[in-house]
């Protein structure tokens, strides 16, 4: 048996805009997702406990509707392009092979995301008799970076599962985190998932979710691991409305492609809001009134980079009745993620009275909302076997 975890994440800034070149910052998260596999079955049996499901497909089913035996591990890279559209083919022929009626809500993300998981099994264990447990804290279409978090959990339980002594890196009694080779793969194998979902994603999810700590940055293609920031301390509002972050994507895209000139100046400004941020978080405040500066810098680029979110489409009403509740506290705030409904995020200045942010609370949630708390910061993914 091997189990694995992977936290969620936050975006703090360049959304949208790190897909087309700009910085993007992001954070790990303290709520997880978990992926257990283990010899149980005589079949492939994929259990998702959180939406009451039970898929079950015999191998010789598998093997039947692919056209193989078994594949070896190999590099993410080379996996063949027709594999996920195989299987997702497969899926379509409901009520053969095993008992994989799959529900009827069950579209969209839903359905990207166990092509996915079906992606990365018959890609890395190959086609074995083994039942694979999937649960989650962290909620689904939100902007929390669940679809990256059940890619990297999944694609490290299996690299778990198949070489369990390999250096003694994925085994243990306690959560453990993984070498740097390790995480560089499993990130690159949820990278391939996380495009059978998504289509094109930048890759900082899977990034965050794998590699976690403080912050990465991610611009160009080129991610960064940053340690040693100014720790942050925030509310997470989730508006409870789904959004299709491929939708999303998409629009930008076709508006980028519409309006080249005026799109890739409000990208290049978000790339500074993007810099900016971070270069605050770099620097230590040597006394009182300049961290409560800094703070208040802070603030500003969180209000500009939601501005020009709505700009390109990607806001939403609950975003912004979100941002009016917290601004009548003097708090300010930005959607994370798509867009489009999903989560907001709010800065909590250090000092922040305690009875103010129950207030602001107690105002989102009579306002239909729900809001978290979570550790911002945490480690990537985790082994245990």
């Amino acid at each position: 048996m091997a189990v694995a975890r992977a936290p969620a994440k936050v975006i703090l800034c360049g959304e949208h805009a790190v897909v087309h070149g700009s910085t993007g910052v992001a954070a790990a998260i303290g709520i997880y997702t978990h992926a257990r596999i283990e010899r149980d079955s005589p079949s492939f049996l994929l259990v998702l406990p959180d939406l009451n499901v039970t898929l079950e497909w015999s191998l010789d089913f598998i093997r039947q509707e692919l056209g193989i035996s078994a594949l070896e591990e190999v590099d993410p890279m080379a996996v063949r392009q027709d594999l996920a559209g195989k299987l997702a083919a497969l899926l379509e022929k409901r009520g053969t092979g095993g008992n994989c009626e799959l529900p009827p809500e069950f579209s969209g993300g839903k359905l990207a995301g166990v092509v996915a998981v079906l992606f990365l099994y018959v890609s890395i264990v190959g086609l074995k008799p083994v039942v694979l447990t999937i649960d989650s804290e962290i909620p689904m279409s939100c902007g929390l970076g669940s679809s990256a978090a059940l890619a990297v959990s999944v694609a490290a339980s299996l690299l778990a599962f198949a070489r369990p002594q390999r250096d003694g890196k994925l085994a243990g009694s306690n959560w453990i985190g993984v070498c740097e080779d390790d995480a560089r793969l499993i990130s690159s194998w949820a990278f391939e998932a996380e495009k059978i979902i998504h289509g094109n994603p930048s890759g900082i999810d899977n990034t965050v979710c794998t590699f976690g700590r403080n912050v990465v940055k991610m611009k160009n293609d080129k991610r960064e691991v940053l340690t040693n920031l100014a720790s942050l301390q925030m509310l997470i509002t989730n508006t409870k409305v789904p959004r299709d972050t491929k939708k999303l994507v998409s629009g930008v895209r076709q508006l980028k492609e519409k309006h080249p000139k005026v799109m890739s100046g409000i990208f290049d400004v978000i790339d500074s809001i993007s810099e900016d941020f971070l270069g605050i978080l770099q620097s230590q405040p040597a006394t009182v009134s300049k961290t409560f500066s800094q703070q208040e810098k802070l603030e500003e680029l969180v209000v500009l980079n939601q501005g020009l979110l709505g700009t390109i489409g990607v806001s939403h009403a609950s975003i912004e009745k979100i941002c009016k509740i917290t601004a009548k506290y003097g708090l300010k705030s930005k959607l994370t993620g798509g867009g489009g409904g999903g989560c907001v995020i709010t800065l909590l200045p250090r000092g922040l009275s305690p009875k103010v942010l129950e207030q602001v609370s107690d105002d989102l949630n009579s306002s239909g909302f729900e809001c978290l708390q979570a550790e911002v910061g945490v480690q990537g993914v985790q082994i245990l076997q």
